[in-house]
């Protein structure tokens, strides 16, 4: 079993992120993990869990239980995340507008 510090310093190396840059991703205050990692935040509320374990990516049963196992979108870049996290925050028709202007930009790339 890892601490939960050793735990996030471990995937942040892995991941090539900053705390602050990690956190505001996943929609956490800015200061969250870096409380983590500075050793002022020695456990995570269960309503954050799961946020902390998506800006980790890695999987929020395992983290719970100590272990680093990373999730399945481990390869996501951050950009990704925001990305999908916004899209699944607006209404349908605007879902249905942003993939529009999705496949007339790739389609105008392959001309």
């Amino acid at each position: 079993m890892m601490e939960l510090k050793e735990i996030v310093q471990t995937r942040l190396k892995q991941l090539g992120l900053g705390p602050v840059e990690a956190a505001t991703a996943a929609g956490l205050e800015r200061t969250y993990i870096r409380d983590i990692v500075e050793g002022k935040k020695k456990s995570v509320r269960t309503d954050k869990l799961q946020a902390l374990a998506d800006a980790l990516k890695i999987d929020a049963a395992a983290l719970q239980r100590g272990e680093l196992v990373a999730s399945d979108n481990a390869n996501e870049s951050p950009s990704w995340s925001e990305f999908t996290d916004l899209f699944s925050k607006v209404s349908e028709d605007d879902q249905e507008a942003v993939l529009r202007l999705m496949r007339s930009l790739a389609a105008a790339k392959k001309e």
